[in-house]
């Protein structure tokens, strides 16, 4: 779906056996419209281990991008 990916990670937290990291996607959709969001991923880990991922995103923007209704 998407081209030419650039991802910038923006920040690395950590606290214990958790793990947030912050970053902003950059992207091409079919047709060559651009796309750009920003992303939250927390992992909780076990040893070496990734136990559980939860990622939050601006959902309405990319909806609205990837599907053409205007921001």
């Amino acid at each position: 779906m998407f081209s030419d990916i650039d991802i910038v990670f923006r920040g690395v937290y950590v606290d214990g056996d958790v793990v947030i990291v912050e970053e902003r996607m950059r992207a091409t959709l079919p047709g060559g419209k651009p796309y750009e969001n920003e992303y939250c991923f927390v992992f909780e880990v076990v040893g070496d281990r990734i136990r559980q991922v939860r990622e939050y995103m601006d959902t309405r923007k990319g909806w609205r991008t990837v599907f053409d209704e205007g921001l």
